[in-house]
């Protein structure tokens, strides 16, 4: 599923990417990035991805700014999600070792760049979070499922009745 944000919705990432990065720095949060792009940009198209997900899964999105560590990013129908964004297309899910089981219930995957996102999957915490899926990929050893191990977004839509959800919404029913 591919989600295209509005311009009103990008500035608003934009905003809430600069604040969350200088909120968490100031309170001490050791930024965890695994990859070679700036910070501030990585909170930036993390925010997007979230809210892309959310915009798929009818969910409202965490528009808090405070310092954060941890935790989930979505709530849809329940499940604890900790959204995951990559620029690259063929990136895989990615969480440092630090991540437990038990901190929420699944991981979504997004892949792309403000304004346009593709959800490319997700999984169970269970099914990231174990011992066989540790790698290093150049910025210290970490958790990672590349998109092939995921499920489609298609089928946690027909799990959740996303798309009746959606279609309810947008005809006032």
């Amino acid at each position: 599923m591919t989600i295209t944000l509005t311009d009103t919705e990008a500035r608003i990432c934009a905003w809430l990417g600069e604040m969350r990065h200088k909120a968490a720095r100031l309170a001490g949060v050791v930024d965890r990035k695994q990859g070679p792009q700036d910070a501030i940009s990585t909170d930036v198209e993390g925010i997007g991805g979230e809210l892309a997900f959310c915009k798929a899964c009818g969910a409202w999105p965490d528009l808090t700014v405070g310092a954060r560590s941890g935790g989930h990013d979505a709530v849809v129908c329940g499940i604890l999600f900790d959204v995951k964004t990559t620029e690259r297309p063929h990136g895989r899910m990615l969480a440092t070792l630090g991540k437990s089981v038990d901190e929420v219930d699944a991981y979504a995957l997004v892949c792309g760049t403000m304004p346009t996102y593709r959800i490319a999957g997700w999984c169970w915490s269970q099914e990231l979070i174990a011992d066989g899926n540790v790698i290093d990929l150049g910025h210290g050893p970490g958790y990672g499922l590349t998109q092939d191990k995921l499920r489609p977004f298609a089928l946690l839509a027909s799990m959740l009745g996303i798309q009746t959800q959606q279609a309810r919404r947008r005809i006032g029913t």
